[in-house]
């Protein structure tokens, strides 16, 4: 960015602060939108354009003061400025404005009257060509029923072009020197000429003439080249204006030059007190290494000037030269100065080196298996003349193309600070992880100093290829195996094997998830049976198998199926995901267990001892398992339970298959009832343990008498 960029974002800023007051207190608000920026040929700021909103057009007077701020809507049709100010038939000139028609042939555009051709258009920026009889005066824009006109005037000129610089005089001098300078196309009004010091300050006109400007040095400005800014154009000068740093005077530089970031400059001090001064081009944040070599001065002083003339750095030297490491803080043209010490003469050579980083080699194994950590070693080799200092970042990616790097997939971004001497190298060793992909030939790319933090010789040398194979596993249920029937709340055993069918070994963890669907397909409204955790390094073609005790949940009977599902979660990348699942049928059945028989005697007494005895038969598909409770009651009803007395509760476990039966003998003690009529209520699976198809017929009741003796 040069100065007169920098210049140009302050002022944007500081249009944009005023173009935001100005919409602040008018009756419309501003909308989100792309702002425009129009500046004059002399590189004023005069208008501001918001298409979402308002426009703010800027007024000078002839020595660049602002005069006033005005307001337009930016749907309306208005002409903010046009550039350049004047020029011969068949020019080029751009105007700036807002409402205007984005087809050419909508805008009607005349220079004093006479129509012009628009070349191109926009809703805020016309391309127009001075027409064949134009006279100097305003420039108008009608489009559909609306006009504008422009507040200054377009000169009709002969065709003089843009200036051209052609020298100066002195080519030394300090703050306040005088410095006439020749050339041709120059404005003969002063204020129509701007004049720059080192693309960064501007310096009064104090005379001008078709081929000669008078203006003067300014403050606070190194050495550089002269720039000359008219409404017709621009010039720089080929030689650059040496200013030496104070408290140096003009008389006291024996010897100047200019270098590049290749080659080197020379300078003799053949007498005492004299200096020499080098400039150079550099960039914001630039590292350079600034060679002195070649010297024959016993002792000297070697500082290195900013744009604006302050000092940047300075460092001693002797006979046996040096080098100084710059980090240059902003853009333009800096200034060294070679200083003797003393009643010192003799020479100095300068150079200015630049570092190139090049990757040298990359180390990784041939083939790699996705979500595997590798190890990946890398050497980075500085190719270059200069040392390469300060902070980078090596990012290391993988693609299917051997370019860097759209597509390409970062594996990791690594800061990198060491000094690399001209010469040296460094070299890397980093874990990565490869990500999800799948197999086939891909390349580990490195690119060095991939941020481009470090200012190098040659910046398309920076990365490097390496072909890698990647390969994945493929986990696929080969085999399943279960009992064809079981019954609710039964514990089975169940068996699976799992066959890596991939190209790669199956590493780490992952699960394997056993369910019991209604459907063949996983997994919607499936029951997990098991989650299991498995970790068995599969190699390709190897396998594993599984055996697994689940308990059948309390489901109704009818046909299901076991389904197993391998690497469940997906922690693992796979050649295929859809292969991860095997079912096998199996036939749930229930138990339903219902009391036959209750015997009792009819007639009892209160605290009397009874024997009682029932039946109870298993009428479901499936049998009862495990271990559940018979409880006798005594009640007041036949329903069960509001109000009855147990008797006595029974725990039960014969195992009972489908369509058997089995029997329990119990003597009880009637309790100190009133007399009157009872009933006995044998409960079977009171506490509901077993699941079964009907638990509405678990009950059976019998009458019986209590009296009192």
């Amino acid at each position: 960015m040069t100065r007169s960029d920098r210049f140009r974002s302050w002022r944007r800023a500081l249009a944009s602060l005023l173009l935001a007051i100005a919409i602040t207190i008018a009756p419309s608000p501003i909308t989100a939108s792309t702002i425009n920026y129009v500046y004059d040929e002399l590189g004023r700021l005069v208008g501001v354009i918001d298409p979402g909103g308002e426009t703010a057009a800027y007024r000078y007077d002839d020595v660049g003061n602002m005069l006033s701020i005005a307001r337009y809507a930016s749907t309306a049709l208005s002409i903010i400025g046009f550039s350049p100010g004047r020029g011969p038939i068949g020019a080029d000139v751009t105007i700036w404005g807002t409402g205007f028609s984005p087809a050419p042939s909508q805008n009607a555009v005349r220079f004093n009257g006479t129509a012009a051709a628009v070349v191109s258009a926009g809703p805020t920026e016309l391309v127009t060509t001075v027409p064949a009889g134009a006279t100097t005066g305003p420039i108008s824009v009608t489009t559909g029923t609306a006009s504008a006109s422009t507040a200054s005037v377009f000169t009709v000129t002969a065709s003089g072009g843009p200036p051209a610089i052609s020298g100066f005089s002195p080519v030394v001098g300090v703050a306040g020197t005088a410095v006439t300078i020749t050339g041709t196309n120059f404005e003969t009004l002063a204020a129509d000429n701007r004049v720059v010091f080192n693309d960064l300050r501007r310096s009064p006109v104090l005379t001008a003439s078709p081929t000669s400007l008078v203006t003067t040095v300014p403050a606070s400005v190194g050495s550089g080249r002269i720039a000359i800014a008219t409404p017709a154009g621009k010039a720089v000068s080929a030689a650059d204006f040496f200013i030496p740093p104070a408290p140096h005077a003009a008389a006291d530089v024996q010897a100047t030059a200019r270098l590049g970031k290749s080659g080197s400059q020379t300078l003799g001090i053949d007498s005492p007190g004299k200096i020499g001064l080098v400039v150079f081009d550099g960039m914001a944040g630039e590292r350079l290494t600034l060679g002195l070599s070649a010297v024959t001065i016993a002792s000297s002083t070697v500082a290195v000037h900013n744009p604006d003339a302050s000092r940047l750095t300075s460092a001693p030297v002797g006979a046996g030269g040096r080098s100084v490491n710059l980090e240059l803080p902003t853009d333009g043209t800096y200034t060294i100065l070679l200083d003797p010490d003393g009643t010192s003469t003799g020479s100095m050579t300068f150079s200015l080196a630049t570092p190139d980083l090049a990757p040298a080699g990359v180390t990784a194994p041939a083939s790699v298996n996705a979500q595997q950590s590798v190890a990946v070693s890398w050497t980075v080799r500085n190719q270059g003349q200069g040392s390469a200092s300060g902070l980078w970042t090596d990012t290391l990616y993988i693609s299917r193309e051997p370019v860097c790097c759209a597509g390409a997939t970062s594996l990791g971004a690594f800061n990198v600070a060491p000094t690399v001497p001209a010469g040296g190298s460094y070299t890397q060793t980093q874990t990565v992880n490869i990500p999800s992909l799948a197999p086939g030939a891909y390349y580990l790319l490195l690119w060095t100093d991939s941020s481009n933090l470090v200012y190098e010789s040659d910046e398309a040398n920076n990365r490097l290829a390496q072909p890698i194979t990647v390969t994945a596993p493929d986990l696929v249920p080969t085999a399943l195996t279960a009992p064809p029937s079981v019954s609710t709340q039964q514990s089975v055993s169940v068996s699976w094997t799992v066959r890596n069918e991939g190209s790669g070994p199956a590493t780490g963890s992952w699960t394997d998830t056993l369910y019991l669907s209604a459907s063949s397909t996983c997994c919607a409204g499936a029951t997990a049976l098991l989650n299991l955790n498995v970790a068995p390094a599969t190699a390709p073609g190897g396998s594993y198998t599984q055996t697994q005790t689940v308990k059948i949940p309390s489901l109704t009977a009818g046909s299901y199926y076991f389904i197993v599902s391998t690497d469940a979660n997906q922690n693992r990348s796979e050649v295929e995901e859809g292969n991860n699942q095997l079912a096998q049928a199996v036939t749930v059945t229930t138990p339903d267990l219902f009391p036959t028989s209750l015997t009792a005697p009819l007639l009892v007494s209160p605290r009397q001892s009874v024997s009682t005895s029932w039946t109870v038969k298993n009428q479901g598909t499936g049998p009862a398992v495990g271990l559940w409770t018979d409880t006798l009651y005594i009640s007041p009803t036949p329903t069960c339970c509001a109000g009855a007395t147990s008797l006595r509760s029974v725990n039960v476990s014969p195992g009972t298959p489908p369509g058997s039966t089995y029997s329990q003998t119990q003597t009880v003690t009637i309790p100190g009832l009133a007399t009157g009529t009872y009933y006995l209520i044998v409960k079977t699976d009171a506490n509901n343990v077993l699941y079964e198809s009907s638990e509405t017929n678990n009950e059976r009741a019998r009458k019986i008498y209590v009296r009192k003796q």
